[in-house]
């Protein structure tokens, strides 16, 4: 598969996110060291997943119910996670109230866009990463592009046998028990909502953060977001390869296909059920 023009010039959703990492050649940006402080603190860090997974903006009401704690503690912890960038804030009104009487406008919070790297000694894969992407995305020879994303392929189709290759590592948060299934196990691991649930572990577990959308799983973080947006003719397609791998590796290709279609805010590929 050579990448064509219009895969050149193809936008790549949710990839505008600012980097909190260090400069090259300089000690770490002082930003990263905020945010990781922030994060520290194991009830926040909670809150904090708890922003990420919501499929919408949650107000300081829904987090303390959720985590069992007074609001203004709630507040505290998302006010701190808004300071140093993880989480963004915006204000609304719940849906139904307009008009006078209606009350102010609820504080609201969603995952920021920035992106918390900390590595000592400072090491740039991403650099590299993106040295390697732009010699694929130039290179005149189609045969380079095509093995490219046969490799990306092949290691998703690899990291997929490896992930389900025990009933352990299959046992994730995103996983319900039902009862029946201890009753014949071989039967539900072969059947078709059971691989994948694998397949929403899997990419759970690779960062990838999926839900449900209709017919659609979304990939909510892309974590190859830093060369998507400097090179995506090349790296939406070898993510996109290597997510088809992964369902083939785990089972689920025969229901499920990706393909490259995010949505703003989202991975640019997204998995569609058959």
């Amino acid at each position: 598969m050579a990448f064509s023009d219009a895969d050149r010039r193809r936008p790549c959703a949710g990839h505008d996110e600012a980097s909190t990492a260090g400069v090259p050649g300089t000690t770490l940006d002082t930003a990263a060291w905020d945010a990781v402080e922030a994060l520290r603190d194991p009830r926040r860090r909670a809150m904090y997943e708890s922003v990420r997974r919501a499929v919408h903006p949650v107000t300081r009401d829904e987090v303390a119910v959720e985590h069992g704690v007074p609001r203004s503690i709630a507040a505290f912890h998302l006010d701190r996670l808004a300071a140093v960038g993880l989480v963004e804030v915006d204000y609304a009104r719940p849906p139904g109230r307009v008009g006078p009487g209606a009350g102010r406008p609820s504080k609201r919070y969603r995952p920021g866009t920035a992106s918390v790297q900390v590595s000592v000694p400072i090491r740039r894969y991403d650099l590299a990463g993106q040295i390697l992407a732009r010699a694929v995305a130039d290179s005149p020879d189609p045969a380079a592009q095509q093995l490219t994303l046969r490799m990306a392929r092949e290691e998703g189709r690899a990291t997929g046998h490896g992930l389900t290759a025990g009933d352990a590592r299959c046992e994730t948060a995103h996983e319900v028990h039902h009862p029946d299934h201890d009753l014949n196990d071989d039967h539900n691991l072969d059947d078709a909502a059971d691989v994948l649930q694998r397949f929403l572990a899997a990419a759970d577990g690779l960062g990838y953060e999926p839900v449900h959308d209709g017919s659609v799983i979304r990939l909510r973080n892309c974590p190859f977001a830093a060369l998507a947006r400097n090179v995506p003719e090349v790296v939406c397609l070898i993510n996109q390869q290597f997510v088809e791998g992964l369902l083939e590796g785990i089972g689920c290709a025969r229901d499920t296909a990706a393909i490259v279609k995010g949505a703003p805010g989202h991975c640019c590929v997204v998995v569609n059920r058959r």
